[in-house]
C-alpha cells in the first residue's frame, strides 16, 4: 500500500520548517526537496524535479553542501 502526502508543501514546512541549518535559503531549499520527494513517493530526486534542471541543480548543491548535515535536519525534524 503506497501512502500519498494530500498537501506536500504543508507536510514539508509542518516537517522541515524549523530544522535550523544556520541560513533561511538552507532552510528553505529543504522544504522544497520534501516537498518535490513527498509529491512523487519512491520517486527519485531526479524524477521528482520532473525535468526542471535548476530545481534538480538546487537540490544537488543542497545536498553537497559542507554547511548541511543529516544530524542537523533529523534533530529539527525530530524536535
Amino acid at each position: 500500500m503506497e501512502l500519498a502526502v494530500e498537501n506536500a508543501q504543508a507536510w514539508s514546512e509542518a516537517i522541515f520548517g524549523s530544522v535550523e541549518l544556520g541560513d533561511k535559503r538552507l532552510t528553505k531549499r529543504l522544504m522544497q526537496i520534501g516537498k518535490q520527494l513527498s509529491s512523487l513517493p519512491g520517486s527519485s530526486l531526479s524524477e521528482s524535479c520532473e525535468g526542471q534542471d535548476a530545481l534538480l541543480e538546487g537540490s544537488y548543491r543542497f545536498l553537497r553542501n559542507k554547511r548541511v548535515n543529516a544530524k542537523q535536519i533529523a534533530e529539527g525534524a525530530i524536535g
